[in-house]
């Protein structure tokens, strides 16, 4: 029953990734603590570790299809792997010197960035022109952001080595806002950069034994065949339908992790 539940939360989370290139962190980690009843630290370690497994796999997919702007990639992995090492670096002190404020903390972290994770994809259902402001096009035509994008990449490091939150969801929020990227060209971009991100920021938690990897496999068994699938609705059903269930469940669960 307990293999048939993680191939079900693996399917689950697969066809969220394969519909909007986001969910393997801000989605199964809540759903570990929440469903599967694991320890904070447990579940960030693990859904870290299944979330590089199906990077992995995207990457191979979408470099090869010729979806990676690698010149993104680069500023964003030159800021996100020092980003990332201090957060592992937080959390392998917490682990080895204060075990009960660990948990403490990554609970208030965790419930506290997947509030802000649906609050930004809120916002990016909203269309551009109805948005205040300046528009994009005009703003931003012809900037590069090589800076910005370094510190972008700085703190998504951190943020996904602390909660293996964002590794897609802020990725995209981000570069969504910064460039005219075209939709499968800023998936890939995303799951390539998280690659790297989540490989990184996994490194602390194996090291304190906090991934049970008995649930990754089962995970990866049904999640894989859930991406395969849910590319195949692209242009069927629209974006925004499940991105806005996408986001009312993440601010579900976040607020029900904070109170809990």
């Amino acid at each position: 029953m307990h293999f048939l539940i993680m191939v079900g939360v693996g399917a689950l989370v697969g066809l969220v990734i394969g519909l909007t290139g986001e969910g393997s962190g801000s989605l199964l980690t809540p759903l570990l603590i929440i469903v599967a009843g694991m320890a904070p630290a447990e579940a960030v370690g693990t859904s870290l570790a299944f979330g590089f497994a199906t990077k992995l796999f995207g990457t191979w997919n979408f470099y090869r299809k010729g979806l990676v702007r690698l010149d993104l990639v680069k500023k964003l992995v030159i800021g996100g792997v020092p980003g990332a090492l201090g957060g592992g670096y937080v959390i392998h002190y917490l682990g080895l010197h204060q075990p009960r404020f660990l948990n403490v903390f990554l609970m208030r972290t965790i419930g506290s960035i997947l509030i802000l994770v649906s609050l930004m994809m809120f916002i990016k259902l909203v269309p551009w022109d109805w948005r205040p402001g300046v528009e994009r096009p005009e703003f931003f035509a012809g900037r590069q952001f090589s800076g910005l994008l370094i510190l972008i990449g700085f703190v998504i490091g951190g943020v996904v080595s602390t909660t293996s939150i964002g590794s897609g969801a802020l990725i995209v929020a981000a570069l969504v806002v910064l460039f005219p990227i075209k939709s499968g060209t800023l998936v890939g971009t995303s799951v390539v950069t998280g690659m790297v991100l989540v490989a990184i920021s996994s490194l602390p938690y194996a090291a304190m034994g906090n991934i049970r990897w008995s649930i990754v496999g089962p995970m990866l068994f049904g999640s894989l065949p859930a991406i395969y699938y849910a590319s195949k609705l692209h242009g069927r059903l629209h974006r925004t339908v499940p991105d806005a269930i996408i986001a009312t469940a993440l601010m579900a669960m976040g607020v029900h992790i904070i109170w809990s």
